[in-house]
């Protein structure tokens, strides 16, 4: 059967059942096919669905029982027409005008406005928009505008007869009169019609279920392979959708409103239907279209159409969306107008009231909620039950969440894994890792299988706990159960190992994460430098940085923040200031800890460069609200400091800012009290400063170095400042009027200096000082570097090839008489002549060098050999002439001529090889001083850099002449000397990490440098103040 082609030609098609014509009257309709009855009229959409007829007179619609099943459903379909309404009201009327004008009249003032229908059926290259279910349309709508449009357009139909198109004109003409009256009059005309006894139209649930139950009777009817003359079938419904709605208010523009795109949909929606719309709103983004949606909605009065859509469902969705802004006092409102407009909250709505609560870090209310629920005879479900649990993990009450597991049990709730997991996760927070072991067993007993999530809160109670191999254990039992690890086990593990201080354990799943192609994240190298920080590896842990960014994992600020701990620890400050560079060019802010790390690192290096840029950062911390001095009251003040750097940094300001603006009470008595030398009887007004960890300082810092070094500096420029060990700080505390005057003396000027140094001090004392170039230091350092590690090795290399037996020294009395006696000949004859400090100690190095030569060397010519040896190292100085151009001088305190000098220098020269001369601990001293910067220039500006290296020749000085020292190094006892200077001053670390770097130095370890210091202190140098 060849189908017929579907044009404006062949209008008894199905396809071209509606012609359009504009001011066209209707075309003459070809004879209906033998045997097929012609249609007086069709009917109505409501009464099609209704299954009923508007006019209880006549009853001449055609059931269509004869013909094929394919013209049955195209006579079903026929019937669901745009103006059917209005045009089978028409028709009747006219078919019993005779007698009935009267009804037609009313008819035509009582018909109901043009509605939409659900569906938009395709009848071939046209679409008829059927009626709404039950919905006027209000004027200016899209569909209204659709209607009107349409109004002009002549229908005809190879099914329908004239009058019934002449029906429908007149029903579009009297829309069209509706259109100009005015809203107001139409609900009186409606209002009046309903009080004479006018028929209801039915609800839409009516309209809708007979009629499409009908129509699914007609679609089955069609057999199998029978074409049908619909395209194939009915084609797309066009029903309004949750979906739509939420594509129709995506396409919103901003600032209009949410109603312009789902207004006319909401009238085909339920409640439940509306939730959804709302969830849907706020999962696709748009929470504040959902709010305004239902805000629009509980605005309505209660006779609105659409009033019944705010209910129990919509009610709770609201509240539940309430939790993702932290909107609590909202979602309490909207509970209260519930109760107000009699709406029963259910067990639903209180879990989502329960879940703002907890978001909202309200566990307490949520109780409350939770005991409300059970008073109002609600039966809490497993949902709420989980929610219980977390509220007692939040708030560290881990023995009530386990008891929760046992009530849900009772109650016949089954226990599902996340609530086992809530469980054993607030037992780990809790600190408990037994309690979370115990539950984990009740969960295998119960015959629920662990999850992930399981096992990963296990090993992190295990973790925290610093059980690293219980969480080891763990971690094996899951592989064991096959259950599958991902990178978050990985991570909680190598967490546990970093807090252990396991770096072996962490680096070996590391490696493990490679090989079953696990791909770490940033939470899980985070882990491994803090691991490889904790360890002392810095080494690794830029191996571990590296591998970070090779992966195409970005680091964040947690990761700048373990990477400078890692090279702070490890004594690298130029990597560390380069991290610190790098992080914020990457555009995240440093916090506390990150300047705690780097001040420490860069004061540890003992620098004088490096000491100005961490003044620097400091101020530039102090700006940023980092390290600044919080003031608690008139007299206290805290900070966040923890690190020996920081902590120096922050005391220097604090005794600064209180030297600029000392407290107003303390000012003028400090003056008086310091003019009359009395405290003049005042009481004791303590001013105080705490120094604290802060709340996200990572590992674990003691405050006992900090306040060991703290103490002795403060003590060293005679500071009235005292410290103490609070808790899990340290406090410095001090009497007002006595700090206020110390303030004024030269000590206090000293120990300030750095900051004057730098140009930072407080108040602009001092003068403008540029800011130190990271660059800059770092090109700067790299060439002292090579330079002085150039000049150590040749040091090195010369204590190789002269050591000095300490046994042929001090073996004897007459030994160690005439190494005494020959020193203090060489320094005062240097005295005399003006010599070099230098040259004079490196005399007597040679002398020890040549005694434990076995030279042999009279005690009566002690001068001559004195003499001698102190001419052989001016000659490697360039300072002979300054001792020959003296031969007056020289034959005094020799008691010999000249000539008898310059023999004994020749025989001194032969018998030790020709190779005459010596390196002493003060050239080494200056050699480690230079390599520090610690030039002229630099100790004018910086009176407490000028105090060290002058404690520290000193020292040296002492050193170089005790003979019990004389069998070490000379660059060991230079080390010494150096390291007890800045210990003296609480500089630390008291052995600078550059000097440590360059020497291979290391006080904590058992070599030549600890044994040193520990003969030093038995004679009383160095540590001793």
């Amino acid at each position: 059967m060849r189908r017929p082609e579907l044009s404006r030609e062949s209008p008894h098609v199905l396809g071209s059942c509606f012609t359009f014509g504009v001011g066209t009257g209707p075309k003459p309709l070809p004879p209906p096919p033998p045997g097929k009855p012609s249609h007086s009229r069709r009917r109505s959409l409501g009464s099609w669905l209704s299954g009923k007829s508007q006019d209880n007179n006549t009853a001449e619609v055609n059931p269509l029982s004869e013909g094929t099943p394919e013209d049955k459903l195209v006579s079903e379909l026929n019937k669901l027409d745009l103006e059917a309404d209005a045009a089978s009201s028409s028709a009747d009327s006219s078919r019993n005008a005779g007698g009935k004008a009267a009804d037609k009249a009313s008819s035509a003032a009582a018909a109901p406005p043009l509605r939409l229908h659900r569906r938009r059926w395709s009848f071939g290259r046209h679409q008829v928009a059927p009626q709404p279910d039950g919905t006027a349309l209000e004027p200016g709508s899209p569909a209204d505008d659709f209607l009107v449009a349409s109004s002009d357009i002549s229908v005809s139909s190879s099914r329908s007869s004239p009058q019934a198109a002449a029906a429908a004109a007149a029903a579009a003409a009297r829309h069209r009169a509706e259109q100009l009256t005015p809203p107001q009059q139409q609900q009186q005309q409606q209002q009046g019609q309903q009080s004479a006894g006018a028929p209801t139209p039915s609800t839409p649930q009516q309209q809708r279920g007979p009629g499409y139950r009908r129509l699914w009777h007609s679609i089955t009817s069609v057999r199998k392979g029978d074409p049908l003359p619909l395209h194939g079938g009915p084609g797309p419904s066009s029903d309004v959708t949750v979906e739509s709605l939420v594509k129709a208010t995506q396409r919103l523009k901003p600032g209009q409103p949410v109603m312009d795109a789902v207004q006319e949909g909401l009238h085909r929606l339920d409640s439940r239907a509306v939730a959804a719309l709302l969830k849907e709103l706020a999962k696709n983004g748009l929470p504040h279209r959902a709010a305004e949606l239902f805000d629009w909605l509980r605005s309505l009065p209660p006779d609105h159409a659409l009033a019944r859509l705010a209910d129990l469902y919509t009610y709770t969705t609201i509240i539940s969306q309430c939790g993702g802004h932290q909107q609590l006092r909202r979602a309490l409102e909207l509970m209260a107008e519930m109760r107000s407009r009699g709406i029963e909250a259910n067990i639903h709505t209180y879990s989502a009231l329960m879940s703002v609560c907890v978001k909202c870090n309200e566990c307490e209310l949520a109780l409350d909620v939770f005991q409300q629920l059970l008073s109002e005879g609600c039966t809490p479900n497993l949902v709420v039950y989980n929610i219980l649990i977390d509220i007692h993990g939040k708030s560290g009450q881990w023995a009530k969440a386990v008891e929760v597991l046992g009530m849900l049990q009772a109650q016949g709730c089954t226990p599902e894994p996340r609530t086992y997991n809530t469980i054993i996760s607030a037992c780990a927070k809790a600190g408990q890792p037994d309690a979370a072991r115990g539950v984990y067993e009740r969960m295998l007993a119960d015959g629920v299988q662990p999850t992930g999530t399981t096992y990963t809160s296990l090993i992190s109670a295990y973790g925290k706990a610093g059980q690293v191999e219980e969480a080891v254990r763990i971690y094996q039992d899951m592989a064991a159960r096959g259950c599958e690890r991902n990178v978050i086990t990985f991570g909680s593990l190598i967490s546990a190992a970093e807090r252990g201080g396991r770096c072996d354990i962490a680096l070996r799943l590391w490696e493990e994460m490679r090989r079953e192609g696990c791909r770490p994240n940033v939470v899980t190298f985070n882990g491994l430098l803090g691991a490889c920080a904790q360890a002392g590896m810095w080494a690794k842990a830029a191996e571990v940085f590296d591998a970070m960014q090779a992966s195409g994992c970005r680091p964040d600020a947690v990761t700048f923040s373990v990477l400078i701990s890692a090279y702070e620890r490890g004594g690298q400050w130029r990597r560390c200031l380069q991290a610190f560079e790098r992080m914020q060019q990457q555009g995240f802010r440093p916090d506390a800890c990150v300047y705690n790390a780097v001040l420490d690192a860069l004061l540890g290096s003992g620098l004088v460069s490096a000491q100005a840029k961490a003044a620097q950062l400091a101020a530039a911390a102090h700006r940023q609200g980092h390290l600044r001095l919080t003031a608690l009251s008139a007299y206290d003040s805290s900070a966040t400091a923890y690190t020996p750097g920081a902590a120096l940094m922050v005391v220097l300001r604090w005794l600064a800012e209180l030297r600029e603006a000392p407290p107003a009470a303390a000012m003028p008595l400090a003056f008086a009290a310091a003019a009359a030398g009395t405290r003049l009887g005042a009481p004791p007004q303590p001013v105080t400063l705490l120094l604290t960890r802060g709340k996200h300082c990572r590992g674990d810092h003691s405050f006992a170095p900090v306040q060991q070094a703290l103490a002795a500096c403060l003590a060293s420029f005679s500071a009235p400042v005292a410290t103490d060990l609070r808790g899990q700080g340290l406090l410095l505390h001090a009497d007002a009027l006595t700090l206020t005057a110390w303030l004024a003396t030269p000590g206090a000027a000293a120990l300030l200096s750095p900051l004057a140094a730098a140009g930072v001090a407080p108040g602009g004392a001092g003068p403008a000082v540029p800011p130190v170039l990271s660059a800059a230091l770092l090109a700067d350092d790299v060439a002292a570097d090579m330079q002085c590690s150039k000049a150590f090795a040749a040091v090195l290399e010369f204590e190789a090839a002269h050591v000095v037996n300490s046994a042929a020294l001090t073996g004897s009395p007459r030994a160690a008489a005439l190494r005494q006696r020959l020193a203090s000949d060489i320094v005062v004859l240097s005295h005399t002549l003006g010599v070099q400090e230098e040259t004079a100690l490196d005399a007597v190095q040679l002398c020890d060098w040549a005694l434990s030569s076995g030279v042999a060397m009279e005690a009566g010519l002690a001068p001559l050999y004195a003499a001698a040896m102190l001419l052989l190292c001016a000659r490697r100085t360039g300072e002979e002439a300054q001792l020959l151009s003296n031969e007056v001088a020289l034959t005094q305190l020799t008691g010999l001529p000249l000539s008898t000098v310059l023999e004994a220098e020749a025989h001194l020269s032969a018998a030790l090889g020709g190779e005459p001369g010596a390196v002493s601990a003060l050239r080494v001293l200056q050699l480690y001083l230079e390599r520090l910067g610690c030039t002229l220039l630099a100790l004018e500006k910086c009176q407490l850099l000028e105090v060290m290296a002058l404690s520290a020749v000193d020292l040296v000085r002492k050193a170089a002449l005790s003979p019990a020292l004389a069998g070490f190094r000379p660059s060991v006892v230079a080390a010494a000397c150096l390291l007890s200077a800045r210990e003296r001053l609480g500089l630390a670390p008291a052995w600078p990490r550059t000097l440590q770097s360059m020497t291979a130095y290391t006080p904590a370890a058992e070599g030549a440098l600890k044994q040193c210091l520990e003969v030093m202190q038995l004679l009383g140098i160095g540590r001793t103040a």
